[in-house]
């Protein structure tokens, strides 16, 4: 899915607009502006700070989305490693896909993502 969701973006920035026929061909080095790069990291789904788009700026396409789908896009050296910030609860894992798979979690074991079913079920509409 996240895969597909980088091809799809790189083909709209590449077509040009969300109307235009997709276009899956590398985008050209002289197409790769700020702009294209904010949009990318913006549909990768967190976004760019400045100074991120200036680095990414500088890196081929290919390099950006290979680290985009490789979870080390905005690292200051290629080389650095991945350090983890220790927040993530190995109690949420596996994380469900979506709020409706939470939901049938929740009702299938009790309770999901830390939290338990209420006793009173649902909330009244």
């Amino acid at each position: 899915m996240f895969v597909r969701q980088i091809l799809m973006t790189l083909g709209l920035l590449i077509a040009g607009s969300a109307t235009a026929e997709l276009d899956l061909r590398p985008i050209d080095r002289g197409k790769w502006d700020a702009s294209s790069v904010a949009h990318l990291a913006s549909r990768a789904g967190f976004g760019a700070t400045q100074d991120e788009i200036s680095r990414l700026q500088k890196k081929s396409p290919h390099m950006v989305v290979r680290r985009l789908m490789n979870g080390s896009a905005f690292l200051g050296d290629d080389d650095t490693p991945f350090e983890h910030s220790g927040i993530f609860d190995p109690g949420l894992d596996p994380f469900p896909p979506s709020r409706p798979a939470t939901t049938t979690l929740a009702k299938r074991q009790g309770y999901a993502l830390g939290v338990e079913v209420k006793a009173s079920g649902n909330r009244p509409l």
